[in-house]
This record gives structure tokens, C-alpha cells and sequence, in this order.
């Protein structure tokens, strides 16, 4: 049975996340091939999304007849349908559920928001208008005249904690996170790589009518684990980053020209941020959904101290002069040589140093230069070395390292069963030899290049983050004996 998947909306976070996963290891062996159906076919996200080995195919809405094309040209047999952030997302997202509904897609998966069912249409619209397109999606199973109605299932994204990093310069400059939250209430923020990690599954899932009968026909709400007011969020953050922060329960006049100054997002991005925030004031959002998590991917979601530790990089970052702006890199990047590391899919986009350490450079991704090449490499000495090199170019002052060993060609098999490690290793600055490096295996190690933490992962679909971070704090301690 075969699996062409086509993710709209490729060019932001949450498509670009979703594509990342299906192009990784362990989804890739189980698709065909992944489109990225994008309004805008230059930006950034779309260009990585290509690089990966996804097809990029431009959407151009307002034809109905046009869209219903473009959607056959994809080959695609599975929508991943996320509603773009663009003024007229209801509209664009209407037109591609009827356009599905008309080429005869068969799965459909569709983004959608947790608290949409809570919101007021004339206090949160923006937020209901959620609500209206699942309406529309749902209302193709009683279509006779198309197949796209038998394999649907809806994902209720929470509030992503990514948004939380809007409010990094308030972070650095004052140590506070400003939120128009109140005092009363809580919500449960969860990570964009949570989701998009359901999303993978339910997409490359597989049963007798579509999707994988588990998922098909299922609305799954996804929250983060922990609830949360305003200042254990702050605590959270404080215990993660080493630094003292306090919660700032601002208004939503001062959030909008916040968000306005510090958010990429456009204006209708912004409305749905302070609808969310405005069903936080009213009690609508003190509930948690991670069961839907749990049974589809088989583990837990990234606590809020976890995500604080995982996107440090992008709020502080020590210096002998104190913390510096989030966006302050290295003119060159220093990476980690990773290969398959996708455990923390779109929570540190790029590089930058972990806090934690101090003399650690922590990367999840490889530049664009070097991640076609990637995938295809040994972990040999020659491409360690090289990485390492670059690293140092770069101006760091010590490397981790990181590698995920896949299944031996002797045994193509094994892959699905085989217990998964992570290996961190620490290369000192002047004290890396060429000659000594580790081979494929991992195996070698000498006085410059020693384990730090080998943990067993439960499976190939185990998310990475909280055990690499749990790598790093135990880095950490060693460091300082």
C-alpha cells in the first residue's frame, strides 16, 4: 500500500516540522514520497523542506477548479492540511478541504486547535473559525461521491510553547515573561515537536480503510503535560536557564504591541494568540490531553522545564559580560555532527550554545551546505573530523557530538526492533587527533574523545529530547567533578 503525502503550509513551523519527521528516520521508510504544498515557494522553511528531499509544489488559492489540479498533479494519497497563518486562512483551508473532497483523497489529517470548542464566536473568532473547518472536513463522510470522507482524523494542537519565545528580549533585559494570562488561571503550552510527532505517526500509519485504524476516524486533543500559570511557567524557565525570572501578568493591549515588536507572525497570527490568552483569563483552558500522545506515539510529552532546557539557545546565552540577545550567533555555524538526530524536531532550529555548559556547543541540525551530504555519510573519522574542524572554525571551544547507530546492512531487519542509543562525546580544543577518531561503530575512544552517557531509547519511534537533555545534565555533572 502506498503512502504519497502531501503536508500544506509547508513553509511554517508546523508544516516544516511535519515534513522534517517524514523525511527522517524512522517515517521515511514507511512513505513514499513527501509534497510540500506552499504559498510561498522562496522562504526559508520551504528551501530546508527541499534540501530534506521533499517535492515543492506552489499553492495558489482563489480557483477552486485550480487547486483541485494541483492536488492531482501531487499524486498524493494523504493530506496533511494545515491552516496556513494568512489573513484569509479560512478561506484558503475551506478551498483545499473541497478541493480534496474533488481530486478524491482518501486521508486527510487535519491541524487544528485545542480550545476551539470553548471559544466564544464573538469574543475568540479567529479561534472558532476552527471549529467551522473541521465542520467542513468531518461533513465529507456523509459524501457518497468521493473516498476522502473514509480516513479522516483531526489533531487539536495546544498553545504552542514555541510562542512562549516572543518574550525572550523581556527574558534577557528584565528577567521577566510577560503573558496576559492573569492570576487565576492556567493552561498546558506543548511543544511544536510533540505534535508534529503524532502528526508523523497518524500520517504514516496504515490499515485496511487508510489510516492505521487506531487514528482514522479519531479527534485527538494534544496538550502538554503540566499545567501551568503564569509564574510556573517563570519558575520552570528559571530552574531550566540558571536564571531568576518572574511572571508579569501584562494587559493585552501591552502583549499586542509586544507581539507586534518581537512576533514574525502576521496580524491574524497575533488575533490568535491573544484569542488563546483571552481563554486562559476566562478558565476555558485548565485541562490537560496527553492521552491521545501517549497511545500514539508510546511516550510521554516534553515537560516545561524540559522545553525551556531544549530552547535555551534562543533566550539567553552566557558571555563574560553577562546574557546576550537570543539572535547573537557565531558568524560561522558549530554544529554537531548528527545524522538522523531529530528527537527535538523544530525546537532549536539552529545552533547555539547550551547555557548549561559553557564551553559545550549544542546543535540539533546541520547547516544547509552540509545536510544533503549527511545523509548519505558514515559516521567515519574523516566526516567527524571534518565536522569538528568546522566547529572550531566557528569559535567553539568544545564539541558534542552525537550519533544514533542505524541497523547493519548484514542485518536489514533488525530496524524495527533494535534498542536505539544515544552517545555524546566531548572533543577539547587542541586535543583532537585525527588518527584516534571513532570508527563507524563508535567503538574507539582515547584521552581527548571519552564517553560521557550511553542511554537506551525504547524503541525507534522514541522521542530524543528529554533523553539528550538528560545526556547534557549528566555532561554537566562530569564537568564539574
Amino acid at each position: 500500500m502506498s503512502r504519497n503525502i502531501c503536508v500544506t503550509s509547508v513553509e511554517g513551523h508546523t508544516g516544516f516540522a511535519i515534513a522534517e519527521l517524514l523525511l527522517s528516520h524512522p517515517f521515511s521508510r514507511k512513505v513514499d514520497s513527501v509534497v510540500g504544498l506552499t504559498l510561498f515557494p522562496d522562504a526559508e522553511k520551504t528551501k530546508e523542506a527541499q534540501a530534506l528531499g521533499a517535492k515543492i509544489v506552489p499553492h495558489i488559492p482563489g480557483r477552486l477548479r485550480t487547486t483541485v489540479q494541483t492536488l492531482k498533479e501531487t499524486g498524493c494519497d494523504t493530506l496533511c492540511l494545515i491552516p496556513p497563518a494568512h489573513p484569509e486562512k479560512k478561506d484558503i483551508a475551506a478551498e483545499l478541504i473541497a478541493a480534496a473532497a474533488k481530486a478524491g483523497v482518501p486521508n486527510v489529517l487535519m491541524i487544528s486547535s485545542a480550545g476551539c470548542d470553548y471559544a466564544d464566536p464573538q469574543k475568540q473568532p479567529h479561534l472558532r473559525e476552527f471549529i467551522e473547518l473541521e465542520a467542513m472536513m468531518l461533513a465529507t463522510k456523509g459524501d457518497s461521491s468521493t473516498s476522502t470522507g473514509h480516513s479522516p482524523c483531526v489533531i487539536r494542537a495546544g498553545f504552542y510553547a514555541e510562542n512562549l519565545l516572543n518574550y525572550a528580549p523581556q527574558a534577557q533585559s528584565e528577567g521577566i515573561l510577560p503573558l496576559p494570562i492573569g492570576q487565576n488561571h492556567k493552561f498546558a503550552p506543548v511543544a511544536l515537536g510533540d505534535v508534529a510527532h503524532v502528526a508523523a505517526h497518524v500520517l504514516t500509519g496504515k490499515g485496511p480503510h487508510g489510516f492505521d485504524d487506531k487514528h482514522r476516524g479519531q479527534m485527538m486533543v494534544v496538550t502538554g503535560p503540566m499545567l501551568c500559570a503564569g509564574q510556573e511557567l517563570a519558575t520552570a524557565a528559571s530552574e531550566a536557564l540558571g536564571t531568576e525570572m518572574t511572571f508579569d501578568d501584562i494587559s493585552e493591549a501591552e502583549a499586542k504591541k509586544v507581539l507586534k515588536a518581537q512576533s514574525e507572525s502576521d496580524q491574524s497570527e497575533i488575533e490568535y494568540l491573544l484569542e488563546y490568552y483571552s481563554l486562559v483569563r476566562e478558565g476555558k483552558t485548565n485541562y490537560i490531553s496527553t492521552t491521545a500522545f501517549v497511545n500514539v506515539t508510546g511516550t510521554h510529552p516534553t515537560q516545561p522545564i524540559d522545553f525551556f532546557k531544549i530552547s535555551a539557545p534562543w533566550i539567553v546565552r552566557p558571555s563574560q559580560s553577562g546574557w546576550f540577545k537570543s539572535g547573537e550567533r557565531p558568524l560561522r555555524p558549530v554544529v554537531a555532527f548528527g545524522g538522523d538526530m531529530h528527537g527535538a524536531p523544530g525546537l532549536v532550529p539552529e545552533v547555539g550554545p547550551c547555557p548549561q555548559l559553557h564551553l559545550v556547543v549544542l546543535a540539533h541540525h546541520l547547516p544547509p551546505g552540509f545536510r544533503g551530504a549527511a545523509a548519505g555519510l558514515e559516521l567515519d573519522g574523516a566526516a567527524l573530523l571534518a565536522t569538528v574542524e568546522l566547529a572550531f572554525d566557528g569559535g567553539a571551544r568544545g564539541v558534542v557530538v552525537t550519533a544514533i547507530p542505524g541497523p547493519r546492512p548484514e542485518h536489514p531487519r533488525q530496524e524495527a526492533k533494535m534498542s536505539f542509543m544515544v552517545c555524546a562525546y566531548v572533543v577539547e580544543h587542541g586535543g583532537f587527533n585525527g588518527d584516534d577518531v571513532p570508527d563507524a561503530s563508535l567503538a574507539k575512544v582515547n584521552d581527548s574523545i571519552w564517553p560521557v552517557e550511553t542511554l537506551p531509547l525504547s524503541g525507534p519511534q522514541e522521542m530524543l529530547n528529554v533523553n539528550v537533555i538528560g545526556t547534557f545534565n549528566r555532561l554537566e555533572d562530569e564537568m564539574r567533578k
